[in-house]
């Protein structure tokens, strides 16, 4: 479907393998299937943006949920990683100096024709999302509102107060067990996790991250491996067996 992207054993051993190295540009770093699950994040949240004031009803939060593996060290490398290049892509979106951003833009628009455009009927063009993120921070653009966020025992004070976000809050969420253990991630629309577990109960908590997309199912993302889309696949299809037989 459209809405999943798988990752293979190959793709899956170098995210795990990802380092900061402050010698080397983050883009270099960051593994190019990481970085278009955060475009996607991106684009999807100003589409979402959009549409709200146009008046549609929403979730007014906006999550990325990024869960690699359990080991509190690893998200942290990982947070510090995203979180350099949130700042450096702040930083080309708005920008109009130099082939470095234009190029950027140009990603993002190839990205948005290819992974969205020709998947689904959706009624907002390149041109109103560059429109958007052409503002910089004084214009409140909306990428400028994106903040990222380590949920682990390593940053106890770090939370997702989404109650406290009158605006909503626009997230990227790295975690793992805290994340994995029944917590909802209110409007959650890409999600990038590889850790694998065979226990139902804990695959079915993880199920609840997904909650519930009125005015934006068409923008969902998941990404995973080929051995959890499998499981998951295998869940449903026992879920429904369960309902008939309860029926």
């Amino acid at each position: 479907t459209p809405y999943t992207i798988s990752i293979s054993d190959l793709e899956y051993e170098e995210i795990v393998e990802m380092k900061y190295d402050e010698d080397i540009q983050v883009e270099e770093i960051i593994h190019p299937m990481l970085q278009n699950a955060i475009i996607d994040f991106i684009l999807t949240g100003i589409v979402r943006h959009l549409r709200r004031k146009q008046g549609i009803k929403m979730n007014k939060h906006h999550t990325m949920l990024v869960h690699i593996s359990r080991l509190n060290r690893e998200q942290e490398e990982v947070h510090d990683l995203i979180s350099k290049l949130i700042e450096v892509w702040k930083s080309k979106a708005s920008s109009t100096l130099g082939s470095s951003p234009r190029k950027f833009r140009k990603r993002m628009q190839e990205r948005w024709d290819e992974q969205f455009i020709s998947q689904s009927s959706i009624m907002e063009t390149w041109q109103d999302i560059e429109k958007e993120l052409l503002k910089d921070e004084d214009e409140d653009g909306w990428l400028h509102s994106v903040c990222v966020r380590m949920i682990n025992s390593l940053n106890p004070g770090e939370s997702l107060d989404y109650a406290k976000s009158e605006e909503g809050l626009n997230v990227i969420a790295i975690g793992g067990n805290k994340l994995s253990r029944g917590l909802t991630l209110e409007g959650l629309c890409v999600s990038f996790f590889m850790r694998h577990t065979k226990m139902y109960d804990t695959l079915m908590q993880m199920g609840r991250w997904f909650g519930y997309r009125h005015g934006y199912d068409d923008l969902v993302r998941v990404y995973t491996t080929e051995r959890l889309l499998a499981w998951f696949a295998w869940l449903v299809k026992v879920e429904k067996e369960v309902r008939s037989d309860i029926h």
